[in-house]
């Protein structure tokens, strides 16, 4: 936001164009080695070949194993009842017995499918005086399970926190899984063919989406507004990568997209009455509030009243998904825009406190959390919108920790100049640190991670598919992990990458 909110607007040049210019909308698919129909099929019989392994595992180890290697090439969605039976035989077999390898990688799949798991299993590592043995560094393979595991820890585990700092100090990277030499061909070649077949159908999305987005921005006729469409749909795949997941892979991007234009409005075009104005004009959701708008946000106002109706039309017939919770959580998101904006115009400086509450919120989490609910399972559609409209723990730990990675990233760049003091800048203000604290330190604390760790074991059961989808399916909410040993897909690396300031939660600002 800008500091001074002027009283008459003056058009801004805006920014860059997209760097991808007509690529999708001009995108036919390409003649390739093997047609789309065999390769369904010879995926088909891959599938079944990969469903007997699951029959053909005699140990916790190859249990373990496999469920691991199916999440990280992006092809666990196949099997997903096959791997919530293994992984009950693996909470059940208490780990005796096991390498750090085994114990640490089965801590991990156990705690991010919801299943509690102590860290005690790891005292076995440890020697007399309760630190662990260097005898295990000699497994570089165990200790980059365990740094991985340590990362799922909540708040009072400090045998985690050790354990991170252990591994991280004896870590070496790992080779990608096609030069593993115990790799699996079947699998790799299921896994590469999945890619295949998914990036076609990701491909054709892009073009509908990219059609839809020239429309929208052709009818709002707003030369500020940035052109962001092909990042938008791919924060949506990371979420939800599978085939049958295009209706909330669409909402998201449309989601993403009017988040993004709204903000682009707020912080470069519109003065303090035409903020106010919008946000009367949202509240009310219908046309004839039009009528209170300055004449360039009418079209805005009105393509967003269609994109809604256009999403509701989509719906099917029957899928209990009430498009009210989304709009909701666009009304509430501007409210917040206009917040913002009502302390630029003031000069009012927020305390940290009060500018992480409100910039968590408006950085998208709430809304884009809805939006996620979409996929969901038609039985427990409702009660889902219900637990993510209400802004629950997760999606707040969520939102601060995108807002804390956007400000720190922007801050380090300069990019805050001219903006409304971001949470970095208040904190340094606040507490009186040096710039150069930011370096070596973070605004955020790991407690939020730890909260997310808290409330995937706390969830109720039929929402961790959902809870699921916003803890883990996006960077944002993954602390900085070494990748695994494994890779194919770019969903599967998707799921596993490190983070960085471009995440599904956050919207530059």
């Amino acid at each position: 936001m800008a500091p001074a909110i002027p009283d008459t607007p003056a058009m801004a040049p805006g920014y860059d164009p997209s760097p991808w210019g007509d690529f999708f909308t001009e995108y036919e698919p390409q003649q390739q080695q093997w047609s789309e129909q065999w390769m369904i099929v010879r995926a088909d019989k891959l599938n079944e070949d990969a469903r007997m392994l699951f029959k053909t595992c005699n140990s916790m180890a190859t249990r373990i194993s496999l469920v691991d290697t199916l999440e990280h090439l992006g092809i666990d969605h196949h099997f997903e009842k096959e791997i919530n039976e293994a992984l009950i035989k693996i909470l059940e077999s208490q780990f005796s017995n096991s390498s750090l390898g085994e114990v640490a990688l089965g801590f991990r799949l156990l705690r991010e499918h919801g299943h509690w798991v102590s860290p005690d299993v790891f005292n076995k590592f440890k020697g007399e005086d309760g630190s662990f043995n260097t005898d295990i560094t000699n497994d570089a393979r165990g200790l980059l399970c365990l740094y991985n595991a340590a990362h799922l820890l909540i708040n009072g585990e400090p045998t985690l926190e050790e354990a991170k700092a252990f591994a991280r100090h004896h870590l070496e990277l790992m080779s990608e899984y096609s030069e593993d030499e115990l790799h699996n061909p079947m699998l790799l070649e299921l896994a590469k063919l999945d890619f295949n077949l998914l990036q076609h159908v990701h491909l054709k999305e892009l073009k509908t989406i990219t059609e839809w987005w020239n429309k929208f921005s052709r009818n709002i006729g707003l030369s500020y507004i940035r052109s962001r469409i092909v990042e938008s749909y791919t924060w949506a795949y990371v979420v939800y990568h599978e085939k049958d997941f295009k209706l909330p892979r669409s909402i998201i991007t449309k989601m993403i997209v009017i988040i993004t234009t709204l903000d682009d409005t707020y912080d470069i075009q519109a003065t303090i009455e035409e903020f106010r104005k919008l946000h009367e004009a949202i509240q009310r959701w219908d046309e004839d509030a039009i009528s209170i708008l300055p004449e360039y946000m009418k079209n805005l106002y009105l393509e967003l009243l269609r994109t809604f109706k256009d999403i509701e039309v989509q719906v099917p017939i029957g899928m209990d998904y009430d498009i009210s919770y989304l709009k909701k959580s666009i009304q509430d998101h501007v409210t917040g825009y206009l917040q913002e904006a009502e302390w630029a115009h003031k000069n009012y400086n927020p305390s940290f406190k009060e500018q992480v509450d409100l910039t968590s919120l408006t950085i998208g989490a709430p809304t884009l959390s809805v939006s996620v609910v979409a996929g969901m399972n038609d039985a427990i559609m409702k009660r889902a919108l219900e637990w993510a409209s209400s802004v629950p723990t997760v999606v707040t730990s969520a939102g601060r920790i995108v807002r804390f990675m956007n400000d720190i990233g922007a801050f380090k760049r300069r990019k805050c100049k001219g903006d409304a003091a971001s949470s970095v800048e208040c904190y340094i203000h606040e507490h009186g640190v040096s710039e150069e604290w930011i370096d070596t330190s973070a605004v955020g604390d790991t407690d939020h991670y730890k909260t997310l760790g808290t409330r995937r074991d706390a969830s109720k059961v039929e929402f961790k598919p959902a809870f699921s989808r916003l803890s883990l399916h996006h960077p944002s909410a993954t602390p900085r992990t070494m990748s695994p040993p494994m890779s194919a897909s770019p969903a599967a690396s998707a799921r596993r990458s490190t983070p960085t300031t471009s995440s599904m939660m956050m919207m530059p600002r």
